[in-house]
Order: structure tokens, then sequence, then C-alpha cells
């Protein structure tokens, strides 16, 4: 509604956590009991049961996941006409460590370079620190800037890190500089590290997404033809306010001219307009009272500026479906209906409007129902 675009990520996930059980378990143990014959104490094998603890894995969660993503972090190119047709587009992750580790054990990654003990290393420094060297630099001004914020009251040690790496994630099609001229591009999915200009793996999209599409749903507010991006309400209501203010501005305008007269006078005269100020039923002598003249322009209509703006908001509630009464708002129209019968009319036409918005949001509801159903079949038993 805002943005006018929403994208989900529709991934198949594979959650495990660690869990502590108690489990049977037999133990050997010698019991001393009393002989039935000579009564004299003897020692006698025997078996127990004793509850263990032990720590298992379990699956929390098998199937596809749906996260929707932040539309700041997606960078698409100029010329697609949709996400589909896009060429390439790459969005920004922000990983952990572990994250990374997770994908690596996952082939999502390249094994070889992220679990390589240097670079390993390296990843790990540049999360923690922000630096990419082996040894910082010698900060002169590290003390007195400490001791500043000390005396300010702020926190010496930073805070609100959290530890992740942004992490660009390519996808669009590459072909092999080693291909004859007969081969064609192939849909490829990279991930790389910009910081440390890292390439931490890539892949065949078929080889991740075994479907062969990117796992990507959009869904647009109001479609937008020749552009990925869908308008919200905010795009489509710019144009009216842009008017609203124009003509809020000039009726502001009109009504200090018309509340401040205009006042002609000769230097000669003794008049000092810097210091003048008039009130109501007020007499100002002057050494020469024809060469005074008040001009009084407060003869300005603004009815037609008052009745344009009802009609701007009258048509903003169009293109939103959204009006005053379903706002809980009362109507500030003069001809707004008042009667039950009338208003039952109104919230049956916002009822059809908002009947419409779901039917296009239902054709993105039905390709990503599809994605799930087509995850299900292909992994589940």
């Amino acid at each position: 509604v805002v943005l006018g675009t929403s994208i989900a990520f529709v991934p198949w996930v594979h959650r495990e956590r660690l869990v502590r059980n108690l489990v049977p378990k037999q133990v050997n143990i010698e019991r001393t009991v009393a002989d039935e014959v000579t009564g004299l104490p003897a020692i006698v094998p025997d078996v127990v049961t004793v509850m263990e603890e032990q720590e298992t894995t379990v699956v929390d969660y098998d199937g596809p996941d749906i996260v929707i993503e932040n539309i700041e972090d997606w960078a698409i190119p100029v010329a697609a006409r949709s996400l589909e047709e896009a060429e390439h587009f790459e969005r920004r992750l922000r990983l952990s460590v572990d994250e990374l580790l997770d994908m690596a054990d996952e082939n999502r990654l390249d094994p070889k370079v992220v679990k390589n003990k240097e670079i390993l290393a390296k990843l790990r420094r540049f999360s923690e620190t922000g630096n990419t060297g082996e040894e910082s630099e010698t900060d002169s001004g590290k003390q007195v800037r400490d001791e500043k914020k000390r005396l300010a009251g702020e926190p010496v040690t930073g805070e609100g890190r959290n530890e992740k790496l942004t992490v660009i994630n390519w996808f669009g099609k590459h072909r092999k500089k080693s291909a004859s001229d007969s081969d064609r591009a192939e849909e490829v999915v990279a991930y790389y590290q910009p910081e440390l200009n890292l390439l931490l793996g890539g892949s065949r999209l078929v080889d991740l997404f075994p479907d062969g599409r990117r796992p990507f749903v959009k869904s647009e507010m109001y479609r937008s033809f020749n552009t990925p991006w869908g308008k919200g309400i905010p795009e489509m209501l710019e144009s009216i306010n842009a008017e609203m203010d124009v003509q809020h501005n000039a009726l502001t305008d009109a009504s200090v001219l018309a509340l401040g007269p205009l006042i002609l006078f000769e230097p000669a005269s003794g008049f000092n307009p810097e210091t003048f100020r008039y009130e109501a039923f007020m007499a100002l002598p002057t050494a020469k009272a024809d060469g005074v003249k008040v001009v009084n322009l407060a003869n300005i209509n603004m009815a037609p500026y008052i009745a344009l703006q009802s009609q701007l908001l009258g048509h903003a509630e169009r293109i939103t479906g959204q009006t005053e009464a379903e706002l809980g708002r009362p109507f500030s129209q003069p001809n707004a209906p008042r009667t039950l019968g009338q208003q039952q009319i109104i919230q049956s036409g916002s009822t059809v409007r908002l009947l419409l918005d779901l039917r296009m949001e239902r054709e993105s509801l039905r390709e990503l129902i599809k994605r799930v159903y087509e995850l299900d079949r292909r992994f589940l038993p």
C-alpha cells in the first residue's frame, strides 16, 4: 500500500534444534542377597533401568518458507520491464558468519572458500570489529574521543553492532568464456562480499532451486506498465497533494493581500512605512494628505478555491477507496449524506472497491500458493 510493491522470497528451509531427553538405559550391577540354604551373604548380578539425559537433534521445520524482502535492498536495471524478464538483478543480504557456514553446508556457498581458515578468520574479524586488515593502525585521537564521550554520558564502547556481514546476492544470465559460439547463457546465482572483495560462491540456478525459476513472488498495489515497480497510494496522491499545496499557498497569499491594503505615498510627505502599523479606526496625520493613497484589495473571491479543495479531496477518496466514513470521521462537505440509507450506499461502494483490489491481489496469491504446492510436491514424502 505504501511502497506499491512487495517481494516475497520462497525458499525450502530445513531447521533443526538441539533437545535434551531422558532415555532409559540398562545398567549391570551386583546385588548382595542372603543365601537361602546357608543364610550367608552372596553377591549376584542384576540389571536395573536408569534414566539418562541425551542430547539429540530434532527437525523443527522442513518445508517452504515465506520471507518478506526489504525493497530498499533491491537493485533492478532501469531497462527491465518486469522481475521475470530482467537480465539480472541483485539484492543485499545481512548474514552472520554462522549463517554463511550453514549455507556452505547446504552447498549454496563454496565450502573451499567459506571454510578456508584464513578467509574464515578474516570474515569473523570483519564482522566483529569492522576492520579488514590484520592489525588496525594506531589511533592517536581515540583517548580524547573516549574521554569526551565519558564526560557527555555516552557509552565508550560501540553498542548495537549485530556482527553481520553485507552479502550481495546476484541473479542473472551468464555465459562462460570457454563456451562455444552455439552455447547459450544460463541462469546463475552468485554471492559476493563487497568489503573483502570476495566471491563466496556461484552456481547455476537449477542447482539451488530445482524448478529452475527465480524463487521470488512479486505483488503490486497498482500495476505500472513497462517497469518492475508498482505504484502505492502515496505516489498516486502525489499530484493531487501538489495541486492542493499550490492552491493553498495561492489562497494564503490572496488572504494576506486582502487583509493588508496597498499604501502609496510620496517620499516628501513624512510617512515612514518601516515603523507604521495600522489598526482598526485609526487616523494617521501626515504633512500632505493628498500625498498618501490607500488601495483596498479586499474584494478577492475565494469561493472557487474553496470549492476546488473539496473536489480534489473527493477525487483522492475515489482513488484510495478510503472515505471519511471509512476512517470514522464525520463528513465535512455541506451536502454530505446524513441518513442511514445513504451511508449504506456509500459503504457498499467502498466494498466494491475493496473487492476489486482483492481480485488484483488474488493473482499474486495464486502464484505464491502454486510455488508452495510445487515445493511440497517435490521435497515432501
